[in-house]
């Protein structure tokens, strides 16, 4: 089946680390692979299982996680880096 929306993910479905970044990407949402194995390793990724020595994503929660570091609209990337300082430092971000 193909996925065009997140919202179109089944969110007990199984995949792949291959094909979740297939799944993504095509949500308009770009992973390779090797990305999603590498945050497997340092951290970072969605959440999955192992089944014998493959990775497995569910697809509620792999939805949930390219949701959660979606930045908010932003008119310029000035807006953005505001943004961040505001994240790492609060309200009290220091001069750009």
């Amino acid at each position: 089946m193909a996925y065009k929306t997140l919202g179109s993910i089944p969110a007990d479905q199984w995949f792949t680390r291959e094909s979740l970044a297939e799944v993504l990407s095509a949500c308009g949402f770009p992973i390779s692979k090797r990305t999603l194995a590498t945050k497997a390793t340092r951290g970072g990724g969605p959440p999955y299982a192992k089944f014998g020595n493959r990775a497995l994503y569910q697809g509620g929660p792999a939805v949930n996680w390219a949701t959660a570091i979606l930045s908010a609209p932003a008119a310029n990337s000035s807006e953005h880096r505001l943004t961040a300082r505001r994240r790492d430092y609060g309200a009290e971000a220091p001069a750009a």
